[in-house]
């Protein structure tokens, strides 16, 4: 009675499943490698952003400084485009307003605000020092803070009016989301032609393992099995 022949299909094959292996780790490896480079991108994005803001605060609070030193207004400075939007490579990504020692809106891209407090906290606690007799004058710092959920840089620099004597405090605002857009998009392509390329290696991995591999193995066991039936 002879042997009933058993074949194993590609699919459930030793090799195979080693070809799935290989492909996996090649798609593991991909993945780390992609989100160590995002996270050191975003922080290079995110060194570069508070240098940017802070320097584009500096001038905008210079430049008003000077607009007040010749007797000008903020609205003379907005209506030049001094104040207004802040821009990265052509794309809006966050405003300037001015707020006086008071903490009234002495300038604000939202015209119902102007003429009311500055409702920022932060804002708010350097004008409680700047009223308790601190000297804020030359002050400048960026930080991160939270608004309705969403992460927003803010940069801030205080001078004096020297017409007024009084201080006045140049903020510049944008949200995370937005500087980080070009880098998020860019992920996202980068992850598409990684998993392209990496289907692309899959495919011939596996063509050459099974003309490698497998034909190779089949013509031997044909050859054997001829033998074995003595042909």
């Amino acid at each position: 009675m002879s042997e009933k022949k058993v074949e194993t299909s590609f699919n459930h094959s030793l090799i195979f499943k080693l070809t799935l292996i290989i492909s996996a780790g090649l798609i593991a490896l991909t993945l780390i490698l992609m989100i160590s480079n995002t996270l050191t991108y975003r922080n290079e994005i995110h060194e570069l952003a508070n240098e940017y803001l802070m320097s584009k605060t500096q001038y905008l609070a210079e430049e008003l400084y000077a607009y007040y030193e010749e007797g000008r207004t903020t609205e003379d400075a907005a209506r030049d485009g001094i104040l207004g939007n802040v821009s990265v490579e052509g794309k809006v990504v966050g405003y300037t307003y001015v707020v006086a020692e008071d903490g009234i809106m002495l300038w604000h891209p939202s015209k119902d605000k102007i003429g009311k407090k500055v409702e920022n906290a932060t804002v708010t606690s350097l004008v409680s020092r700047i009223q308790s007799g601190g000297n804020e004058s030359g002050k400048e710092d960026i930080l991160l803070y939270k608004f309705d959920g969403e992460k927003r840089y803010l940069a801030y620099s205080v001078k004096d009016n020297v017409r007024t004597g009084e201080k006045f405090i140049l903020v510049t605002t944008a949200a995370e989301s937005a500087v980080y857009s070009k880098v998020n998009s860019t992920t996202v392509i980068l992850s598409i032609v990684a998993l392209a390329v990496l289907i692309v290696v899959a495919l011939i991995i596996i063509i050459y393992v099974r003309s490698s591999i497998i034909k190779p193995l089949d013509s031997i066991v044909l050859s054997i099995e001829e033998m074995a039936d003595g042909r």
